[in-house]
């Protein structure tokens, strides 16, 4: 059966759909008029100003429907059972706590009652588990943001001999606070090392070529580095991006949440089908142009960072030839400006920091692929220009 490719951001495929083309622009076109009734609708918030979401009556016919549509519709024919929920289950949990930092044992069990049922729910437009699940994600959320701030206030031994697991999403869940708590710090620490390193590097970096410039060079502007007295220092790095994602959650709708939880469904049924709202609507029309300003990368999320997929065949980082398939992600520069890290950050954020105007310049720091996570971060600058994306073309060849 002849597939389609249609990426979901202009430039990035944030969400790359692949389906048959009836399928997902059935499902596309079915929807769309439903989709406009849940968008955009505020969360209320708790007495600690963390927002609370529910879902509404629209929302709830959303869901039936796409259920409906998604199961009969879809080239793979997969019965709503107790697998299918329980698969269901396991993704959405993933999309929210992929290094398990968040959840405990005790939120997981509670969780698990509805393991085996949320198929039937979703078929009922019952979406109450979506918001359960993802409530509970921003309330510890809001817990880690303050124990953060309370730690950085504090004086860090660096020189402790700690293990840190780098890779956390198949270790147990953490059974209680305390062990939580450990973990974070554990986290956060290894942060700060890094960060501190990365400034030690970009110091011994610019010396160097300083040094190397030709005599009577009198710029001594660095393109990439801000003014000294500016610059954030490791600890205040850490948490501007705490805080960044917390203003992501607190920015969300109801109608954020749901599109989470029915893409999760409809991954499910293959990796790389997708529910679409209203603004990923608006993105998918841009995108189908085929053209569009960027480096020319596409990238996914895995366990908490940007990962480069695959390298667009003649754009800019397909040019520039250092960026490859495989290497992480985790800050992101623009001239002048401080490099901001980007792990655990939403990949609808990192999209939004990477592009930018023709002809302007983006660093990123990243970790190269081939040398896992424990590789010494490595800076790459690259000048944005127009990308065709012929690889998204539906084609055929023989």
């Amino acid at each position: 059966m002849m597939k389609q490719k249609i990426s979901h951001n202009i430039f990035f495929h944030t969400k790359a759909v692949q389906m048959t083309a009836a399928g997902l622009l059935l499902l596309h076109l079915f929807l769309f008029p439903f989709m406009l009734l849940g968008q955009n609708i505020p969360a209320d918030e708790n007495a600690a100003g963390i927002p609370v979401f529910q879902s509404n009556k629209e929302m709830q016919v959303i869901a039936a429907i796409v259920s409906t549509v998604v199961s009969k519709q879809h080239y793979q024919q997969k019965p709503m059972n107790k697998e299918t929920s329980r698969n269901f289950f396991d993704l959405y949990i993933k999309q929210l706590d992929p290094q398990r930092m968040f959840f405990m044992q005790s939120d997981i069990d509670a969780f698990s009652k509805h393991r085996d049922d949320l198929c039937n729910e979703l078929q009922k437009g019952n979406v109450d588990f979506a918001f359960q699940v993802f409530n509970c994600m921003t309330e510890r959320w809001q817990e880690y943001e303050n124990f953060v701030k309370e730690y950085l206030e504090g004086n860090i031994d660096l020189l402790s001999d700690d293990i840190l697991e780098f890779d956390h999403s198949k270790a147990n869940w953490a059974k209680n606070r305390d062990e939580l708590k450990s973990l974070w710090k554990k986290r956060i620490k290894n942060d700060l090392i890094v960060a501190t390193l990365m400034d030690r590097a970009s110091e011994q970096e610019a010396a160097k070529e300083k040094k190397e410039k030709p005599a009577g060079d009198d710029d001594d502007k660095e393109i990439n580095n801000p003014d000294p007295k500016i610059r954030k220092t490791p600890k205040e790095r850490i948490l501007y991006r705490v805080n960044q994602i917390s203003g992501y959650y607190k920015s969300l709708s109801a109608s954020d949440v749901l599109e989470g939880y029915l893409s999760r469904f409809a991954g499910v049924f293959d990796p790389h089908s997708t529910y679409m709202s209203p603004q990923t609507d608006e993105d998918f029309n841009i995108a189908i142009s085929l053209s569009l300003v960027g480096i020319g990368a596409v990238l996914t999320i895995e366990d908490g960072y940007t990962k480069i997929n695959e390298i667009v065949p003649g754009g800019p980082a397909d040019l520039d030839g250092r960026l490859k398939a495989g290497d992480r992600i985790i800050a992101v520069q623009q001239k002048g400006a401080e490099a901001v890290d980007v792990i655990n950050m939403p990949l609808n954020k990192v999209v939004e920091m990477i592009r930018g105007e023709l002809g302007t310049e983006v660093t990123l720091t990243i970790l190269e692929g081939s040398k896992g996570l424990q590789a010494n971060p490595k800076k790459i600058t690259i000048v944005r220009d127009k990308v065709q994306l012929k690889e998204s073309e539906a084609k055929g060849q023989i």
